[in-house]
């Protein structure tokens, strides 16, 4: 899958990876994103395992709220970098629980907005936007998502999405990114809502993900312009995408 991505995926097309928790999305989604050469993550849980997936590959992590590289001669001094807007602890130990989901809402929503802004405005740069559903439906991000879906691609930016379930994203997250990760899903929802993916054999990808083996952290590859699916295994912990 790596050498297959190495040789086709060009800078400023987008990547969808759909699966449980537990499925390998967030290994998978790092290992796409190494081949890529500035790359800035987005996390939104609050207690969040790709942060130190992400920093035990050498990625920096923002200290501020405000998410802001430093360059030097044009160029960033940190090529891979986390961003993770949250509530501190202390912030999260003043509230009562039955307020801090929209307490973090609150937070997070300008500045996860300003992440895809400043990407938009930089360029070059790839977004990997972990917890897609709760972007776009609790943070009631969906436009600007669907916006750099359409503009990224003239500003020579790529966007890697991650999501839980097909049927949690909107159709353009579906229809609009040349590479999809598809892990295991018997949902009625997810099955109808895999219909949307353009240019390939949706019948066959409905069947394939349905067969895929949850446990091995199977999944399958689509590239949507070549019309090609490739049925691989991801190894979290254990090496590299086979």
């Amino acid at each position: 899958m790596e050498a297959y991505l190495r040789r086709e995926w060009r800078q400023g097309e987008h990547f969808a990876v759909l699966g449980p928790t537990g499925s390998g999305k967030t290994f998978a989604a790092l290992e796409v994103a190494e081949i890529r050469t500035y790359v800035i993550v987005v996390a939104c849980k609050p207690r969040d395992p790709l942060i130190d997936d992400a920093m035990a590959r050498g990625y920096w992590l923002v200290p501020t709220d405000r998410l802001e590289v430093p360059y030097s001669d044009g160029r960033p001094l940190h090529p891979r970098v986390v961003y993770w807007p949250r509530l501190s602890e202390k912030e999260r130990r003043k509230l009562p629980d039955s307020q801090v989901l929209r307490a973090e809402r609150v937070k997070q929503r300008p500045r996860v907005q300003a992440a895809i802004g400043y990407v938009r405005n930089s360029g070059h740069w790839a977004l990997v936007l972990d917890e897609t559903t709760w972007v776009c439906r609790d943070l009631r991000l969906q436009e600007d998502v669907d916006s750099a879906l359409f503009s990224f691609r003239s500003l020579d930016s790529s966007i890697i999405l991650l999501a839980q379930r097909p049927s949690w994203v909107g159709r353009f997250a579906l229809s609009s990114p040349r590479f999809l990760i598809l892990f295991q899903t018997n949902d009625d929802n997810d099955r109808k809502a895999l219909g949307e993916i353009s240019s390939v054999d949706t019948n066959a990808v409905r069947a394939i993900v349905g067969e895929l083996d949850f446990q091995r952290h199977e999944c399958l590859l689509i590239d949507t312009y070549a019309r090609t699916m490739l049925r691989t295994i991801v190894t979290p912990g254990r090496g590299r995408a086979s």
